[in-house]
């Protein structure tokens, strides 16, 4: 979904690096700095991600019974945040 929509305002990018993200990405990150890691590496797209925290507790159970409380961690999987591209992406 995300390249058809990048797709559809193509003609409005021009030749220059740019960023996207999504209307509801809220992140802590020096986009500063992250624009000179992408020029840097001279790679075609830098991906931004983040770990949320998790919703709930948690258990661990041990021949039926509740053995442990696990209080609310960061979820395993990395959520993607903001994109920068070469133009000619």
């Amino acid at each position: 979904m995300t390249g058809g929509r990048i797709l559809r305002v193509k003609e409005y990018l021009g030749n220059e690096t740019f960023m996207l993200t999504y209307g509801d990405g809220v992140a802590d990150i020096e986009l500063t700095r992250l624009m000179a890691f992408h020029k840097s590496h001279g790679k075609l797209a830098t991906v931004t991600a983040v770990r949320p925290p998790s919703r709930f507790g948690g258990m661990t159970i041990s021949d039926g019974r509740v053995t442990d409380f696990i209080e609310k961690t960061a979820d395993r999987r990395r959520l993607d945040q903001r994109w920068f591209f070469r133009a000619a992406a």
